[in-house]
């Protein structure tokens, strides 16, 4: 999945993963929350998750955790 995404989208996952709300990472980047938010639907749509409700966040940071060597087995 992390190949599809742009340096940026692997950026703001990380700090998905790191447990930070869209606002504060908006704040941590210095961006506009709208701007984050974008990302994150960008992020959806690469990972072949269009849902954007349920655990689907909760997913994504699961993956990115495996993908990172963070996480061992898939739960």
């Amino acid at each position: 999945m992390l190949e599809r995404l742009s340096p940026r989208e692997v950026e703001v996952l990380g700090l998905m993963a790191d447990g930070l709300s869209n606002p504060e990472i908006a704040d941590a980047l210095h961006l506009e929350r709208k701007t984050i938010e974008r990302h994150i639907i960008n992020i959806y749509s690469k990972s072949g998750d269009g849902s954007l409700h349920g655990h689907s966040r909760v997913s994504l940071v699961l993956a990115f955790l495996r993908a990172m060597g963070r996480l061992d087995a898939p739960l």
